[in-house]
């Protein structure tokens, strides 16, 4: 597990473009968990939802199926009280499709989108949540493991450094412009 973690981690912070970092962060993030694909989502507090930044997927859909949405599509958080609580509580949460529990908008969301389980992670820097991931299993129900939500995490918070740091690169290039 650590060899993987080093491993992912290294792929993520190998760059600093935020397009390619996204993608990486969504590929590694997907392997490993052992997901069928990931979607990286961005906050936008003003709009009150969070909007697509890259989609992570083996094949044209999920391994498993699942719908998965388009780049740029926002995803209001009215829409998913699962999402909302990790926005508000910056804390990882585990959906089953099987589990009663889980909230109508959401069972409903993970039914229409064929999606057997999803696990939701903050990506958190310096107190500053600036998106999402979400790691999806449409191949068959799953229960994630502890292990598994802290491999999550782990990448989760390393890749919020890294896109912190792609987002001050590109300001450090646009100043280098004006000054030129």
């Amino acid at each position: 597990d650590m060899g993987a973690l080093y491993a992912a981690s290294r792929t993520i912070s190998a760059s600093l473009e935020r397009d390619e970092i996204l993608q990486r962060l969504a590929q590694s993030m997907a392997w490993a968990v052992e997901c069928s694909s990931a979607v990286i989502f961005e906050h936008r507090r003003e709009m009150d939802d969070l909007r697509v930044l890259a989609v992570y997927s083996p094949g044209e859909a999920g391994q498993g199926g699942e719908a998965l949405p388009a780049l740029w599509e926002p995803f209001p958080l009215a829409d998913s009280p699962a999402f909302r609580t990790v926005v508000e509580q910056r804390h990882p949460l585990a959906l089953r499709a099987t589990d009663a529990a889980v909230a109508g908008p959401d069972q409903a969301r993970l039914a229409r989108n064929g999606i057997c389980a999803e696990l939701l992670v903050p990506l958190v820097v310096q107190d500053d949540l600036i998106g999402v991931a979400a790691l999806i299993e449409g191949r068959g129900d799953r229960i994630f493991s502890p292990g598994e939500v802290y491999k999550a995490e782990a990448l989760a918070s390393q890749a919020a450094v890294t896109l912190r740091q792609s987002v001050l690169f590109d300001e450090v290039r646009e100043l280098e412009k004006l000054k030129r």
